[in-house]
């Protein structure tokens, strides 16, 4: 909403959101105008003002901008609570689903199914669910847990549909050890001697100690270390370490290029090699 209007105040000099009219034509439209988006990368819009027609364009990339850090926040959030080498499907509304770029930075999650519900799921789920929550005249159910349904009945709603987890991307040369650790603009070595990463790692170590967004970060999170002619990380934590978006099991082997994220929405290192241009 804020976005679309933005592009009209931008491209109109018109801003739907100071009147409560045109703010209400512009909540009603924007499901159509982002289903078009999904069709066309450029998709004319429209809105009545004071008896005229104010017109702008709106593109999937503005779109794909606007909705980019929720994405990144749902995609994070599926990150933490996958188990590593188990399979996860996440469930996506119809609503949801038509927000561009969503389901795709979802789908790069790896390991995770998609499956995108139809566009009645909520009203079946409540139907299915009749008998539970259906209260007796003159009296109230309180209801705080739903029957688990024997099986997905698709005559109500519509069939889910399942995508399966992105192909992976055909492989390249093989990828460089890395040789340091980038947090901003200083790059730590890797060496044999473990570099211990957290709030306050243990004195008397190779310590690299992290200040500021330090939610969900251990005192001694993480450590990196050069063994066998690789570059591992191993996660400490509480919270887990997720390299690339996927959370360590343990240990994990590093190549030159890798991000590695420690806390939410967490601090982020790269993982480089020297002599890299």
């Amino acid at each position: 909403m804020r976005g679309a209007g933005e592009a009209f105040v931008k491209q109109a000099r018109f801003d739907p959101l100071h009147d409560a009219a045109t703010e209400q034509a512009l909540y009603d439209r924007l499901p159509g105008w982002l289903q078009a988006l999904e069709r066309a990368d450029v998709q004319a819009v429209a809105l009545p003002a004071a008896g005229r027609q104010v017109e702008t364009e709106l593109t999937r990339g503005q779109v794909e901008a606007w909705t980019a850090r929720f994405a990144d926040e749902l995609q994070q959030q599926v990150s933490v609570l996958k188990q590593a080498g188990e399979p996860t499907s996440v469930l996506v509304s119809a609503h949801a689903a038509r927000l561009p770029g969503l389901v795709a930075r979802l789908r790069a999650v790896r390991g995770v199914e998609v499956a995108l519900l139809p566009l009645h799921a909520a009203a079946a789920g409540a139907l299915r669910a009749k008998d539970a929550v259906r209260s007796a005249p003159g009296a109230l159910r309180f209801v705080t847990r739903l029957p688990r349904p024997e099986a997905p009945d698709a005559s109500v709603g519509g069939a889910v549909v399942v995508l399966p987890p992105a192909a992976k991307p055909a492989p390249g040369p093989p990828a460089r050890r890395p040789t340091h650790l980038l947090l901003g603009t200083v790059a730590h070595a890797i060496t044999a001697e473990p570099l211990m990463v957290g709030t306050a790692p243990p004195p008397g170590t190779r310590r690299l100690p992290l200040a500021g967004e330090t939610a969900g970060v251990s005192r001694t999170h993480c450590s990196f270390f050069e063994s066998a002619g690789q570059a591992m990380v191993e996660d400490l934590s509480s919270w887990g370490t997720f390299v690339n978006g996927e959370r360590v099991a343990g240990r994990a082997v590093l190549a030159a290029g890798d991000r590695v994220r420690v806390g939410s929405p967490g601090i982020e290192l790269v993982l480089i090699a020297s002599g890299e241009d």
